[in-house]
Formats: C-alpha cells, sequence, structure tokens
C-alpha cells in the first residue's frame, strides 16, 4: 500500500505542472491571488484522496518539452553521494534533512527565524540553540524532545 505524500508532511516529492492558470479576486478583506495548473491523473488522486487543508512548499523550475533538457534536469537531480558523518548521529540528521525539515515554515517559526530562511539559517539557528558545532553532535533524542515541545513532532519520520 502506497501511503500519500500528502498526508505526510515534510516528505519531498515530485509534481509535473503543466499550463498555469492565475487568476484572482477581490474580497472584503483584501484580493486573493490563485494560479491552477494541469496535472497528471496520479497528481490528480494525490490530491482527490489527500488532506485538503495544507499548505505546499516548492522549489520549480521551468523545463522545455524537448527530451534531451529533461534528461539534463533529471541527472542534475540525481542525488549525491551523502557527506561523511562527521558525528555519531550524522544519519538521524541527514535523513531528517532530506526529508525536508529545514523548508517547514513551522521550524523556521520555532527558531524565530523569517519565511525566507534559507538551510544554512536553519542549521545556524540549531547550532547556536543546541550550543553544538555539528547537529551531527546533538544527541537525537534531545533534539525530539525539542521538537515535541515546539509542534514539530510531526516534521520527524517515523523510521528514525
Amino acid at each position: 500500500m502506497n501511503t500519500n505524500p500528502l498526508d505526510q508532511p515534510g516528505k519531498l516529492f515530485h509534481v509535473e505542472l503543466l499550463n498555469p492558470n492565475p487568476t484572482g479576486r477581490k474580497t472584503k478583506e483584501g484580493p486573493i491571488y490563485r494560479v491552477s495548473f494541469e496535472v497528471d491523473k496520479d497528481t490528480y488522486d494525490l490530491f482527490m484522496d489527500g488532506r485538503s487543508n495544507i499548505r505546499l512548499y516548492a522549489k520549480m523550475c521551468v523545463v522545455s518539452d524537448t527530451e534531451e533538457e529533461q534528461q539534463q534536469i533529471e541527472q542534475s537531480e540525481k542525488p549525491s553521494k551523502p557527506k561523511p558523518s562527521r558525528g555519531p548521529y550524522g544519519k538521524f540528521y541527514q535523513t531528517l534533512f532530506k526529508n525536508g525539515f529545514q523548508y517547514a515554515p513551522q521550524t523556521k517559526v520555532a527558531l524565530d527565524l523569517p519565511n525566507e530562511a534559507t538551510e544554512q539559517d536553519v542549521k545556524e539557528a540549531l547550532y547556536k540553540l543546541f550550543e553544538v558545532k555539528s547537529l551531527t553532535e546533538l544527541d537525537p533524542s534531545r533534539f525530539c524532545e525539542w521538537a515535541a515541545e515546539k509542534g514539530l513532532a510531526s516534521l520527524i519520520p517515523k523510521n528514525l
């Protein structure tokens, strides 16, 4: 049974968005902006079966329809070899960040960072908070306790 990635906060997944259609309207509270896209059947089914009240964070790029350019993009997306773990807990934090913990808006709120904060900003805030030079030195149980206190437990993959 496949799990819907829309039901897993922080889990990264790929979606192809086609033919953007921007619209907007004015309300008493102010303008509302909307962009709708065409998607394939599998993506459509994800949204039909998933939660409806969600916020998505995305990094996007425009691609052409040529097979050559799509292959170049796919090759650039291939994961690079993981960096060697410096401390005893490196694997935990590699997996945590690979699953997008650093991009979640609630992570940035918990660290008093602006929404535009980068991955490096998040790491530096965590270094300062936990008084470590590398997260690989931070015991995951201490981190998970902090995350639970801040309401971030759902961002930590269950398999860690």
